[in-house]
């Protein structure tokens, strides 16, 4: 549940999306055993601006002519956008998203919603693991991002390096890494 627009969720999509993907490969297992995944959005504000009620990405070739190869990966984003919820067709879907943006329900199954909603609300012990899992989540959102910042740091020192301009030490205290990150042999990496 998104209920403002973060400027991120496109990677934070990409990010949970690998998350799943790691957890379900486990060593020595085939790639064709990953598992059909959905991650799935439900935002209050419409972050693709179209006034669409639902996205649904999954990976696609482009060519010059704008003819489409679907990739086939079983691998798919959906954002539900809450406050167009009068643009889905299903029905279930349509109430939950009413539900979401307005707090009533209109039927059996989103007055159930929120009656479970109330009840965990109320429990403490519940709260309390939501919050554990949230921080874990967004702990782990922000290591990724650290990760992949570090990557790419290395990748310019290397290339730096290359260049022949600086000396290592300059360039470790330019991208504040130590020397040996990124002034190891490609043999001694594998």
């Amino acid at each position: 549940m998104q209920a403002s627009d973060t400027n991120e969720l496109p990677e934070r999509s990409r990010f949970y999306q690998s998350s799943l993907d790691l957890d379900d490969l486990n060593a020595g297992t085939d790639y064709i055993d990953l598992k059909t995944s959905y991650i799935i959005f439900i935002c209050v504000p419409d972050i693709f601006g179209k006034g669409w009620g639902k996205y649904k990405f999954e990976n696609t070739c482009i060519d010059e002519n704008n003819e489409i190869i679907r990739l086939n990966d079983r691998a798919y984003k959906l954002f539900f956008i809450a406050k167009n919820y009068d643009k889905i067709l299903n029905v279930k879907q349509r109430a939950f998203l009413e539900l979401v943006t307005n707090n009533k329900g209109i039927n059996s199954f989103t007055n159930r919603i929120k009656e479970l909603v109330e009840k965990a609300k109320q429990n403490t012990q519940w709260r309390k693991q939501f919050m554990d899992f949230e921080h874990y989540m967004s702990l782990s959102f922000r290591q990724g991002k650290e990760e992949g910042a570090k990557e790419k740091a290395i990748e310019n020192a290397r290339k730096l390096l290359a260049d022949g301009k600086y000396t290592a030490e300059e360039i470790s205290r330019l991208f504040n890494i130590p020397v040996e990150d990124f002034t190891v042999d490609a043999k001694d990496e594998q």
